[in-house]
């Protein structure tokens, strides 16, 4: 893959999510556009990276959160990519757009209802409930 490719902004965490992704795009799923795919990616990843720094004043990797708190963060995002699937599946099929919105939208509710699933394992060997009580986590 050309350096033009691999913004260099993108560092940290989210570049070692981004290489994972892209050895699974490759290997693993052989996406035959993985090359445009990560290029796409990176490019939004390394956006929202400034973002967070700028307003957050630190990456996600040098976030000295605890493990819990991770977790609770990845369970938040999760639940919100799962609401936001339907919208756009709703969306797609109310306005009969396109059946591969539609099609897109039902395989990342698939994908992030598994994700679910093991987040909430995980949760539950940690002792954590699936609602944060009293603002903090228990």
């Amino acid at each position: 893959m050309s350096e033009e490719a691999h913004p260099t902004e993108l560092t940290g965490i989210e570049a070692e999510a981004a290489s994972f992704m892209e050895i699974w795009l490759q290997d693993g799923l052989n996406e035959p556009d993985w090359d445009t795919v990560m290029f796409r990616v990176r490019a939004a990843m390394a956006a929202r990276q400034a973002m967070g720094r700028e307003k957050y004043k630190m990456t996600l990797t040098e976030n000295p959160a605890p493990l819990r708190e991770r977790v609770r963060h990845l369970w938040e995002e999760m639940l919100d990519g799962l609401a936001y699937s339907q919208w756009c599946r709703n969306a797609a099929n109310e306005h009969q757009e396109n059946d591969m919105a539609s099609s897109a939208a039902w395989q990342c509710i698939t994908r992030i209802s598994e994700a679910l699933v093991e987040l909430d394992r995980l949760m539950r060997a940690l002792g954590m409930e699936p609602v944060k009580k009293g603002g903090a986590d228990e």
